[in-house]
């Protein structure tokens, strides 16, 4: 299953590419993003679309050089590309950061035997 879609790609991204290229193209985002936030991540569904949907938009600018950023046509292609995949090491840096982390197991030096404290 893919974390975006073509659609929410070409929200970010302006390309003359159909949805099936896109389509594979966010298959090889997603591992990408199993990469960075590891496979199991149990965190934000969210922050992994929006990592998918970048890195997704920087391979087609690869593909595509005539595709731009919607919203910052100034931007140059190299300059654009860079900031895509940088934005999304950022925000996986951020989440594996956040993320819940499993709780400590007790100290050996707390644990309580209830046999030797209350001998039957």
């Amino acid at each position: 299953m893919s974390y975006c879609t073509a659609d929410e790609v070409k929200l970010i991204v302006n390309t003359e590419l159909d949805n099936s290229s896109i389509s594979q193209l966010i298959t090889l985002a997603d591992t990408e993003v199993d990469l960075m936030l590891g496979v199991g991540w149990s965190g934000d569904t969210n922050t992994q679309k929006l990592i998918s949907m970048l890195l997704t938009a920087a391979l087609i600018s690869d593909r595509d050089p005539e595709s731009y950023a919607i919203g910052a046509a100034r931007i140059q292609y190299g300059n654009r590309v860079s900031r895509w995949k940088d934005r999304a090491a950022e925000i996986a840096s951020r989440a594996k950061s956040t993320a819940a982390k499993p709780p400590r197991g007790a100290s050996r030096y707390r644990k309580i035997d209830e046999a030797k404290r209350y001998p039957v």
